[in-house]
């Protein structure tokens, strides 16, 4: 197992809901906060911001805060590709801005 991967996503309110992102990977659906990967030197708000962009079409304009939470996943170590992973959550509020 190499570095632990960085992750950075937001929990964003959007009037009385929350807004998550649908992924398939192997023929599975996922519901995943939106967010992604930190690259090496970007920080993890200009990260966040970035994921934004790509996967909600909103980016520096969402005012967020945070981190909120951090919580690391570690794969079994029995799993096909062993991953540890540093997820960083940030909070922002969408409401008033259309999807």
């Amino acid at each position: 197992m190499g570095e632990p991967r960085i992750r950075v996503s937001a929990l964003l309110r959007w009037e009385t809901s929350i807004l998550l992102c649908r992924h398939e990977k192997n023929g599975k659906e996922h519901w995943l906060l939106p967010g992604g990967g930190v690259d090496s030197g970007e920080s993890l708000v200009d990260a966040l911001h970035r994921e934004l962009a790509e996967e909600v079409g909103v980016g520096a304009e969402v005012p967020v805060e945070g981190p909120v939470a951090i919580v690391d996943s570690i794969a079994p170590v029995r799993s096909f590709a062993a991953k540890h992973v540093v997820h960083i959550i940030f909070a922002g509020d969408l409401t008033g801005q259309s999807l």
